[in-house]
């Protein structure tokens, strides 16, 4: 799955108009490319906190512009809803 990449280029493109919103259809963990968050991407604490330190900054950065992000979890399996309800 490669959400990360596409939630930032999704709200870079919202953020020319306020009150859009951007949709993150997924099916669970976020685990290839940037934004990966399984444990071969992010074998030491340094390297987690780095990745959820980046969805923190798409958050924000979605914050200022007014645009809402939602995030739907199409399979029963962890989606880190944690680490991406903090764009949310």
């Amino acid at each position: 799955m490669r959400e990360g990449p596409a939630l930032l280029v999704a709200v870079a493109m919202a953020s020319s108009s306020s009150g859009c919103r951007v949709v993150v259809c997924t099916d669970g963990l976020a685990n290839i490319g940037v934004g990966a968050l399984d444990k071969s991407s992010c074998p030491t604490e340094e390297l987690r906190a780095r990745a959820e330190e980046w969805y923190e900054s798409v958050g924000q950065m979605a914050k200022l512009a007014g645009v809402a992000v939602s995030v739907i979890s199409i399979k029963v399996r962890p989606a880190n809803r944690d680490v991406v309800t903090g764009v949310i």
